[in-house]
């Protein structure tokens, strides 16, 4: 029947012996999913990159949050069951801070990111961004990161995604006055 909860997918990337320590504030958090053709389904969101690639990181005494340290990460999950397949975490900009990506499932594995990114916190209760990145991921790789392109509007705002077989589209918001909406496609980056 429709409504009945199937499964629930609670995924962490840790060792075992972390299991019970809840995630921090932002260390972790998802932020939009897609399904591919064959049902599996992708889910977008960031990580704290030190848990990913830092041997000597404990979650149990992270220190001050720095938002340098988010980075997108990529879930896909198997559709009966909901057991994580495949994970990234990656930082196409560089920068570090990537934030609050929308996910576009294109074909089994290759999906699409568009966020924020050098996200910083002029306050301890204020995040600001500094640049919009959008990048294309073949999870089936080694290398997962196929291309990404960063963009600098006037006022990074979260971006909203779709793709087609002439191009990427991504709109932002270009004035935060106004709250204009720039389209930006990224022809011959399919």
């Amino acid at each position: 029947p429709l409504g009945d909860q199937v499964w629930i997918s609670r995924w962490r990337i840790l060792d075992e012996e972390f299991d019970s320590i809840p995630p921090l504030d932002l260390d972790h958090k998802t932020f939009s999913l897609a399904m591919d053709v064959n049902g599996y389904i992708y889910v977008a969101g960031v990580m704290d990159r030190r848990i990913a690639y830092d041997p000597f990181y404990d979650p149990r005494n992270p220190g001050e949050f720095d938002p340098k340290n988010l980075n997108f990460l990529v879930l896909k999950l198997d559709p009966t069951t909901g057991a994580v397949l495949e994970w990234i975490c990656d930082d196409p900009t560089g920068e570090g801070g990537n934030f609050a990506p929308t996910i576009f499932v294109q074909e089994p594995d290759i999906v699409y990111l568009s966020g924020l990114g050098g996200i910083y916190s002029p306050s301890p209760f204020e995040i600001a961004a500094a640049i919009c990145v959008t990048a294309k991921y073949d999870l089936s790789r080694s290398s997962p990161e196929v291309w990404s392109q960063i963009f600098r509007p006037a006022f990074p705002f979260i971006p909203s995604l779709a793709v087609d077989s002439t191009g990427v589209y991504v709109t932002t918001v270009t004035e935060y006055h106004d709250l204009a909406t720039q389209l930006r496609i990224l022809h011959g980056v399919i």
